[in-house]
């Protein structure tokens, strides 16, 4: 066999090689993205992530309460009607999309093996306590984010203030 056939050939066998692994691939990574998937979807069971979502809508829902009731003083009690009527319902309604996008998320980022580790730690007594501590720990820093978001913000206004006035800038009151 001549050089030249010999180097057709092994260019075709690596091609041919390349093609399977590339084709198998795919189906091989389909498989395990889907396997991968339905493990964060486990994992974010195991974690109650939907609790604490939940939990965030309600301290978001206190914010738009708040900015609401601020155009609407007299209102108090309508706006948190129809808030509990509309905004919390059809947050839960949509939860199983929450859930779907987020396991999404996991499965690009960990393997069906690795979330299946993960689910290991969490059913390890620490996992468990982290578990049950995250949901506190995610309301504190709420608080705690909030108002080290005001302190700082007022801080970075106070120095902004004469800059944007400066430029002629209206500017709101601090």
């Amino acid at each position: 066999m001549s050089i030249g056939l010999q180097i057709l050939r092994g260019a075709c066998l690596a091609l041919a090689f390349i093609w399977l692994v590339a084709v198998g691939g795919h189906e091989a990574r389909a498989d395990d993205k889907a396997a991968a998937v339905a493990k964060a979807k486990q994992l974010i069971e195991i974690t109650g992530m939907t609790q604490v979502a939940d939990q965030l809508l309600h301290a978001n829902m206190q914010q738009l309460y708040g900015v609401l009731v601020g155009l609407n003083p007299d209102r108090g009690a309508a706006i948190q009607r129809l808030l509990n009527e509309h905004l919390v319902p059809e947050f839960r309604k949509r939860m199983p999309e929450f859930v779907t996008v987020t396991s999404e998320l996991y499965a690009r980022h960990f393997t069906a093996a690795e979330l299946d580790e993960i689910i290991g730690f969490y059913q390890t007594p620490v996992g468990r306590k982290a578990i049950e501590k995250l949901p506190v720990i995610a309301q504190e820093a709420i608080v705690v984010g909030r108002a080290w978001g005001d302190k700082m913000a007022r801080e970075v206004m106070k120095d902004l203030m004469p800059k944007l006035q400066e430029q002629g800038l209206k500017t709101p009151e601090i």
